[in-house]
C-alpha cells in the first residue's frame, strides 16, 4: 500500500494516528515520552484488525495517550522488537498500553474496546 493511501487510512474524525515504522523511533517513544502511550499493531489486510482500528476510531483517546499505529505486515522486524522488549506475545490486531518503559495493559482482537482502555489507564 502506498504511504497516500495509508496516510488516508490513518485519518479519522476522532483520531489521528501517527505511523510507526522504525524500531530507532519506537524505542524514543517508550522511553521519552511525556504522556501514556497507546499502540495499535495493525494489519491493513485483515478484517478484524480493520473493525478494531474503526471501533477504537469512535472516541477521542489522543486526550488521554499519544496514539501510534504500527503496520505489523511492512514492519514486521519493528512489531516483534516490540513485542521482546516489552515481554509480550506477538499478537495481531493488539493494543499495547505503555508508560515510562513498561508494558501495563495488552489486549488482542475484539477484547480491544476503548472502555478496557480506559479502565486499564
Amino acid at each position: 500500500m502506498d504511504v497516500p493511501t495509508k496516510l488516508r487510512l490513518l485519518s479519522s474524525i476522532n483520531m489521528k494516528w501517527n505511523l510507526l515504522s522504525e524500531i530507532t523511533d519506537l524505542e524514543n517513544i517508550i522511553e521519552a515520552s511525556s504522556k501514556d502511550v497507546l499502540i495499535f499493531k495493525h494489519s491493513f489486510r485483515c478484517s478484524i484488525s480493520s473493525a478494531v482500528k474503526k471501533r477504537l476510531e469512535t472516541s477521542d483517546l489522543t486526550n488521554k495517550f499519544e496514539v501510534y499505529l504500527l503496520d505489523v505486515v511492512e514492519s514486521r522486524a519493528t512489531s516483534l522488537w516490540l513485542a521482546e522488549r516489552v515481554n509480550i506475545t506477538h499478537e495481531s490486531p493488539q493494543v499495547l498500553l505503555i508508560k515510562q518503559g513498561k508494558c501495563f495493559f495488552h489486549a488482542a482482537h475484539f477484547d480491544i474496546t476503548k472502555e478496557a482502555i480506559l479502565m486499564a489507564s
